[in-house]
């Protein structure tokens, strides 16, 4: 599900900054991956995500100490911030890059720090730490969301239902992105255009050029799965999603004509059920960034569980 809320410019020279970092580059994608899939799938920290958002240049990132470390945008702001993820003994870390924060003008603060590396500083004292719940991860049940039975899902099983029996509606996984990337551009303006006609307007140019970046790349993927819904020729929705180790997908971008009512929660289940089928039992939906209607719609869907978050400053 894509993420980010802004669509401000950075202005800002990152040649300096190098000397720290590494750029996010197709280049370097197993080296980094290596790093980061002993834990668990935190959106974050995914290397497809960082790539495809990073059209201002901004997200970067370098090995630790005993974790590892990125510089991303702020959802909101499009400010530079700084991240870690890493276990054992990280508290000299966190401190280190803190001060490293604070020495490129980024703040005083890291962000978006998963909870594996929360653990290992919670009681030294040296700490604020404060919980980010509006970047708390969504992980929902494959196997739940394929079947949505019981009372729970009540709601989205009669709405998958009802447009299953008032639309002919096809399913199909895409192998040459060539061929439906200028399609999915299309879609977007469109969708845009509904949201508009609702009194809902959305600015989609930073997301215009994310999904092109990561439908570029997907065909040398292939743990990226592209799949689209239309019917009769018309393209209705889209999802680009990843398969990752641990038992995990992560949802990169998801969207449904909002005209065709009960389409998402149909779409939604048909993707569970094929990822149940390879094997997988969890389904990561990104944060809600403090959306009222994002957070409503992915509580809709019953989370397992959140990967939790928090923002680390000094004493």
């Amino acid at each position: 599900m894509s993420k980010y809320n802004t669509e401000r410019e950075i202005s800002r020279d990152y040649s300096h900054d190098e000397a720290f970092f590494r750029k996010i580059c197709l280049e370097d994608r197993e080296t980094y991956e290596a790093r980061v899939f002993c834990y668990e799938p935190y959106s974050d920290f995914n290397f497809n995500s960082l790539y495809s958002w990073n059209s201002s240049g901004i997200h970067a990132w370098r090995e630790y100490g005993n974790g590892l470390a990125i510089r991303l945008a702020d959802y909101i702001t499009g400010d530079p911030v700084l991240s870690y993820v890493g276990s054992g003994d990280v508290g000299s870390d966190v401190e280190g890059l803190i001060e490293l924060s604070e020495r490129l003008g980024y703040g005083s603060e890291l962000r978006f720090v998963p909870e594996i590396t929360i653990e290992q500083i919670m009681n030294n004292g040296r700490f604020l730490i404060e919980p980010d719940d509006e970047n708390f991860d969504y992980i929902f049940s494959v196997k739940d969301l394929s079947k949505m039975e019981g009372a729970r899902y009540k709601s989205k099983r009669h709405a998958a239902k009802r447009y299953v029996n008032s639309c002919d509606i096809e399913f199909r996984e895409i192998y040459d992105c060539r061929i439906v990337a200028t399609k999915i551009i299309d879609f977007l303006s469109v969708w845009a255009e509904e949201k508009a006609s609702m009194g809902k307007p959305k600015e989609l140019a930073a997301e215009f050029v994310a999904v092109n970046r990561i439908l570029q790349c997907s065909d040398s993927q292939e743990r990226l799965r592209v799949t689209i819904a239309s019917s009769s020729g018309i393209l209705l929705g889209f999802s680009v999603d990843e398969l990752l180790p641990k038992n995990f997908v992560v949802s990169h971008y998801f969207k449904t004509l909002p005209s065709a009512v009960g389409l998402a929660e149909y779409f939604n289940q048909y993707l569970a059920s094929q990822f149940l089928a390879l094997g997988f039992e969890y389904w990561n939906w990104e944060q809600d960034l403090g959306d009222p209607g994002l957070r409503l719609m992915k509580r809709g869907y019953r989370p397992t569980k959140m990967l939790k978050k928090y923002t680390i400053r000094k004493q």
